[in-house]
């Protein structure tokens, strides 16, 4: 994993960031498709923004257990989720198995900007139940 900073998906959409660098809220100007232009740096710069509130508008399900986890994941050059794994258990099955959900629902990401761009594309994100 890249040094990608753990924060809650509802954070990341209130600061527009995945990486802790405090890149501040994206500006999402771009087409109907939803799918990131190759802009260049810019858009690699907002990139992370993107991916945070695709998740956070994805509907979490109700597992009826707290806890939190954290689930680390990868993109792959298309949008496409190419891994997904539980890096903190929270120590209900129920709720580890509701986060890897989430994000798996949540896919397909739109798909980073190509090179020269260099987007990041591994991320980690606490998924919390309040049960």
């Amino acid at each position: 994993m890249s040094r990608a900073a753990v924060i809650s998906a509802a954070e990341a959409e209130r600061r527009g960031v995945a990486d802790g660098e405090g890149t501040g809220p994206s500006n999402d100007a771009g087409g109907g498709d939803g799918r990131a232009s190759d802009a260049g740096s810019a858009s690699a710069a907002t990139y992370p923004g993107t991916v945070m509130r695709k998740i956070s508008r994805t509907r979490k399900p109700h597992v009826g257990v707290r806890g939190s986890a954290v689930v680390g994941f990868a993109i792959a050059a298309d949008g496409s989720l190419s891994g997904v794994q539980i890096l903190r258990f929270s120590g209900e099955d129920a709720n580890d198995r509701a986060a890897l959900d989430h994000l798996r629902r949540a896919a397909p990401f739109p798909a980073p900007p190509a090179p020269p761009a260099r987007a990041e594309r591994r991320f980690q994100v606490e998924y919390v139940s309040r049960g």
